[in-house]
């Protein structure tokens, strides 16, 4: 087994292609977490066991409304029966599977035929997640190259049911997204890799920067710092578009670092270090039930349907035919504004 983590990770494979420094440079900073991280981590768990062992946890109690993500039950569900639908050939389950010396990551599903491979990944966030083009998913379908050289075909299948464009979409049932690359696409994509990997240039920025871990030490961003202090002196009237460009990136990457900075700030301060200028406070809080289930159960009772809050259109769609006609007639989707993307 091969220990630590890799340099060129193929979860964070769209940022490093993009600017292949990044990923040495990266190296030896600690990961951020998020409670949204370590959901996806603990449902991951869940997946695995219901796809080894068979474990399906419970389902929801008829009175408990669907929440904003699906219940672990359907997630594990969903997973177990497109599993058994792929068929005979070479099943991997958290695979540890490799491309070069410093690039291999843990599929979450590999299914090898003669013909074609498929190559499975859950996502439980919201940020939608497309399977056309998705590096990391290129990336694990290129670690199946050499051993399977009759294989044209690699089918990349992403089930992100928490998804914003989760049912929007007449081409995806419950969150999957599918996409079929050609063997050529995915020999294309390892060249991509390796030279990436080989790659001794400056850093390159660009909306890659967001997501970087290593935004704080790039010698690119000391440089969009002393542009910045420039910038933010003249008038923004005067500024070109590709300098108004340069300074949103700066302010969303820095933004992104904000809420990390204050946990360790609010930490420091917590063990006793005193900051002029700022104070611990009681953040406020809405009252929540003692036992959510129970709330749930006992105003179904008292009140029925009209005691238990309505699922959005989007999750109604998903309970039946006659629910996806209702919401079909029952809701709207509000016409979207212009704005820039950057």
């Amino acid at each position: 087994m091969i220990p630590g983590h890799a340099i060129f990770a193929p979860s964070s494979a769209a940022r490093w292609t993009a600017c292949p420094p990044s990923a040495t440079l990266s190296q030896g900073l600690p990961e951020r977490t998020s409670e949204a991280a370590q959901e996806g981590t603990r449902v991951h768990g869940v997946v695995q066991r219901a796809l080894q062992t068979g474990e399906l946890p419970a389902p929801l109690a008829p009175w408990i409304p669907p929440g904003k993500n699906m219940s672990d039950h359907d997630v594990a569900r969903y997973m177990q029966d497109y599993v058994r639908q792929l068929g005979g050939g070479k099943l991997l389950i958290e695979e540890r599977v490799v491309l070069a010396k410093g690039c291999w990551g843990q599929l979450d599903i590999g299914h090898v035929t003669q013909d074609i491979i498929t190559v499975g990944d859950y996502k439980n966030g919201s940020w939608d997640v497309e399977a056309k083009n998705n590096k990391q998913a290129l990336t694990y379908a290129a670690t199946f190259l050499d051993a399977n050289p009759a294989a044209q075909w690699f089918r990349v299948i992403i089930f992100q049911p928490n998804s914003w464009a989760a049912g929007t979409r007449p081409d995806e049932q419950d969150g999957f997204k599918q996409h079929v690359h050609s063997r050529a696409e995915v020999e294309a994509h390892r060249q991509l890799v390796l030279s990436a990997m080989a790659y001794e240039g400056p850093p390159l920025p660009g909306p890659h920067c967001r997501w970087c871990p290593a935004f704080s030490r790039c010698p690119v961003m000391s440089q969009d710092a002393n542009f910045m202090m420039a910038a933010i002196s003249r008038n923004p009237d005067m500024l070109l578009p590709h300098e108004l460009l340069r300074m949103l990136r700066i302010i969303r990457a820095v933004s992104d670092m904000k809420a990390h900075l204050e946990n360790i700030l609010t930490e420091r301060l917590k063990a006793g270090a005193q900051v002029p200028g700022t104070e611990l406070k009681i953040g406020t809080k809405w009252t929540t039930w003692n036992d959510e289930r129970q709330a749930a159960e006992k105003l179904y009772q008292m009140h029925g349907h009209k005691g238990v809050k309505p699922v959005t259109p989007a999750a109604a769609k998903k309970l039946s035919p006659d629910a996806a006609a209702y919401v079909a007639i029952a809701s709207h989707k509000p016409e979207g504004e212009q704005k820039v993307s950057y």
